[in-house]
C-alpha cells in the first residue's frame, strides 16, 4: 500500500482510545477470533471492558461507528509493547486497517521509550504474511497454547 493510500485511510478512519461502552462493539468484531479454547476470553464483554477500562484498548472509527480494535500492552521492565489482540471487521480486510493500526501501536510504543514490538497468533488465523507484511519476524519456534500452535513475531 502506498504512503498516499495509508494517509487518505487515517483521514477517513479515526484511532482513538477506547471507552468501557464501546467494548460490546469491540466484542462484535472481535468474535472473528474465536477458537473453541476453554479459557479463550479475547472475545469476551468481561474482557474487551476491563481492558478498555485499563486504556488498554484503542478503535478505529468510521462515521463513529467501529471498524477495528487492537489491545496493547506495555511490559516496561523488558521495554517491550505487547499487541495482545486485533481485529478488523471482516467486510474491511485487506483496505490496510489493520496496519495502520499496527504502525500506530508502534508509535506508541516508541514514544513509551519501548525498543521492541511482538505479537503472538494463533496458527487457525492465517496471519502470518500480514504480521511480517508489517516488519515483524517469525521466530522459528511456534508456540503452543491449549493444542493450539501459535506463531510468535
Amino acid at each position: 500500500m502506498t504512503s498516499q493510500k495509508v494517509a487518505e485511510l487515517k483521514e477517513i478512519f479515526q484511532l482513538s482510545r477506547a471507552a468501557p461502552s464501546q467494548a460490546a462493539e469491540i466484542v462484535a468484531i472481535n468474535q472473528q477470533l474465536y477458537l473453541p479454547i476453554d479459557d479463550f476470553q479475547w472475545h469476551t464483554a468481561a474482557w474487551a471492558d476491563t481492558e478498555a477500562a485499563n486504556g488498554h484498548y484503542f478503535v478505529v472509527q468510521n462515521n463513529k461507528r467501529i471498524v477495528g480494535a487492537i489491545c496493547v500492552h506495555a511490559l516496561s521492565a523488558e521495554k517491550t509493547g505487547v499487541i495482545e489482540a486485533i481485529a478488523v471487521r471482516s467486510d474491511l480486510h485487506g483496505r490496510g486497517i489493520g496496519k495502520s493500526m499496527i504502525d500506530s501501536a508502534e508509535n506508541k510504543f516508541r514514544t513509551e521509550g519501548l525498543e521492541h514490538s511482538i505479537v503472538a497468533s494463533f496458527r487457525e488465523y492465517g496471519l502470518r504474511d500480514f504480521y511480517e507484511r508489517c516488519g515483524f519476524t517469525c521466530a522459528p519456534q511456534s508456540g503452543v497454547y491449549r493444542g493450539h500452535s501459535y506463531y510468535r513475531f
